[in-house]
C-alpha cells in the first residue's frame, strides 16, 4: 500500500483518501472491522464521533497500526487453528494436553464438541481403542481425564509385563496376554472362558 500511496501522492493528499484507498481492499472479517468505525464517520458529525473513529480517518500512521494489531492477532489465531488441525500425540497423555491446551487457548470460535473430536482424533490409536469401550465423555475435561487414566494404565500394564509379573493397573492376571498389544485383552479372556467350559 506504501508503494501505491507514494507513486499516487497527488491523489491521496489527504489521511482520509489514505485510508479510504485501503479499505477498497477490505473483504471478510477486515471489512466487518471497519464497518463500524465507516458507519460511525458517515452517520454521525465530527463532535458525536467515537474519538477512536476520529483517529482512524484523521491519522493513517494511527490507522495502520490499530490494523496491524487487530489481524495480527487474527493471523496468530489462524496459525493456531492450523496447528491444533496437526497436533499429535506422539508420547504421554499428559505431554499433548499440555500442547493441545497451549494452542486450543488461542482459537476463540472452537466449541466445546469441536475440541474434543480435534483432542480425541490426536490421540494415540490404542488410547483411542480403549476410550471407546469406556462411557462416553460429555465436556473436554473429562475426555481429557478418561485419556489420561488410560495412558496411564496401560503404562503400568506394559511395565507389568515386562517385570513378568503378570499383573495389570488393575489387578488383573494378565501374564498369559500377548505383550506387544493391549487390545486383544478381551479376545483373550473369551478364549479362556471357553477353554475352562470344555475342561468342565
Amino acid at each position: 500500500m506504501s508503494l501505491y500511496q507514494d507513486l499516487n501522492r497527488e491523489y491521496l493528499e489527504t489521511e482520509e483518501a489514505k485510508v479510504a484507498y485501503v479499505a477498497t481492499h477490505f473483504i471478510g472479517k477486515a471489512m466487518d472491522w471497519f464497518d463500524t468505525y465507516l458507519n460511525d464517520y458517515r452517520t454521525n458529525t465530527e463532535d458525536n464521533r467515537k474519538t477512536e473513529t476520529t483517529l482512524i480517518f484523521t491519522n493513517y500512521d494511527y490507522f495502520e497500526q490499530k490494523l496491524r494489531l487487530t489481524f495480527g492477532d487474527i493471523d496468530a489465531e489462524r496459525m493456531a487453528e492450523r496447528k491444533l488441525l496437526k497436533l499429535q500425540q506422539t508420547k504421554t497423555v499428559a505431554a499433548y494436553v499440555s500442547a493441545f491446551e497451549q494452542v486450543a487457548n488461542k482459537i476463540s470460535d472452537y466449541g466445546e464438541r469441536a475440541l474434543m473430536t480435534r483432542f480425541y482424533e490426536g490421540l494415540k490409536s490404542d488410547i483411542r481403542y480403549e476410550m471407546i469401550r469406556m462411557e462416553k465423555p460429555t465436556t473436554l475435561s473429562a475426555m481429557i481425564k478418561q485419556a489420561v487414566q488410560v495412558d496411564d494404565e496401560l503404562f503400568l500394564w506394559r511395565q507389568d509385563n515386562k517385570s513378568g509379573s503378570g499383573f495389570g493397573a488393575n489387578g488383573r492376571n494378565r501374564k498369559n496376554h500377548d505383550k506387544g498389544d493391549p487390545m486383544i485383552l478381551d479376545a483373550n479372556k473369551e478364549n479362556r472362558g471357553k477353554s475352562f467350559q470344555k475342561d468342565a
